[in-house]
């Protein structure tokens, strides 16, 4: 494949929200998961790792003894009467959220897992906790989609761990032509001889939230002037007809931002895969083409 560097910043899964998530599904998956345990119990009022060490060495004792599941004596009165006051009703939220991860964990998909546990304990943490929250339920929300793609939660979760470990600091030698991959953020203030902008769709840039007033929209419109005057020799700008969400294929409209250039600035391209069984048409670029399409773009006349 084609060689790729990613620009240094905090990647999605190295996020603390997400992290946390994870680590509630790591825990399930594998009980004996201390550090997944620590990871989100200890954001619980007064729960330190001792604490917490304490209260899971509590909770497999009785498990053991009642021959239960580990997930079905979180709640016990005798662990509950342990518990610090301050975390008590947070406690028995994060026992409901994992007993009803590990239920689904049986059965249902990685997709309805991950809702599963978006909708538990950790979203009224995050409602309650950050100003930001949207933002926040919005990247877990990504992660229902990245669970879609997956056969078994093991699975999704193995490969979390690979994406987490790589790094995106690889060092490209003298000469070495490569694909640069950037948040829009991270390129400020850098040029490049071309610049591909993707994903300029209503709902993803700009984003639903900014749409619907609940962020700002001119930041938005902001961000996008900084991605198209980062080229030097030619900008193209990139929309996709099709989402997939929640494994479900979902038509987008281009991007509000890309209605607004002025249309003497670009020429307009279509690349051609037609919808429906039994019907194709080969790959191709079409200056205006029709609606038929997968995705589009717009190419900036190089200068």
């Amino acid at each position: 494949g084609m060689p790729f560097v990613i620009t240094s910043g905090l990647r999605f899964f190295e996020q603390a929200h997400v992290k946390d998530l994870v680590a509630q599904l790591r825990f399930v998956i594998n009980p004996k998961d201390r550090t997944a345990f620590y990871r989100f119990i200890c954001l619980l009022p007064k729960i330190g790792e001792k604490t917490a060490a304490k209260l899971l060495k509590l909770v497999e004792k009785q498990a053991d003894s009642l021959q239960k599941n580990i997930f079905d004596v979180f709640a016990d009165p005798s662990i509950f009467s342990k518990v610090p006051a301050d975390a008590k009703d947070d406690w028995l939220s994060v026992a409901e959220t994992l007993q009803n991860i590990h239920v689904l964990s049986q059965s249902a998909t990685p997709a309805q897992v991950v809702e599963g546990a978006i909708c538990g304990w950790y979203q009224d943490y995050l409602r309650r906790t950050y100003e930001n929250w949207p933002r926040r339920e919005e990247d877990l929300e990504s992660l229902v989609d990245f669970a879609t793609k997956h056969q078994n939660l093991a699975e999704m979760l193995s490969q979390l761990v690979l994406l987490s470990s790589e790094s995106g600091d690889r060092v490209v030698r003298e000469g070495e032509k490569c694909l640069r991959l950037s948040t829009i953020h991270q390129s400020k203030g850098l040029e490049y001889p071309h610049v591909f902008i993707i994903g300029l769709a209503d709902g993803l840039f700009p984003g639903k939230r900014a749409i619907d007033g609940e962020s700002d929209l001119e930041e938005e419109r902001r961000l996008f002037y900084v991605a198209t005057t980062r080229a030097e020799k030619s900008l193209h700008m990139i929309y996709p007809m099709l989402s997939s969400q929640k494994g479900t294929p979902v038509r987008l409209m281009q991007s509000r931002f890309l209605k607004e250039l002025p249309e003497t600035k670009y020429e307009r391209l279509n690349t051609h895969t037609s919808f429906g069984r039994g019907s194709s048409r080969s790959p191709g670029w079409n200056q205006y083409g029709s609606g038929g399409g997968y995705g589009g773009g717009y190419g900036r006349r190089s200068y």
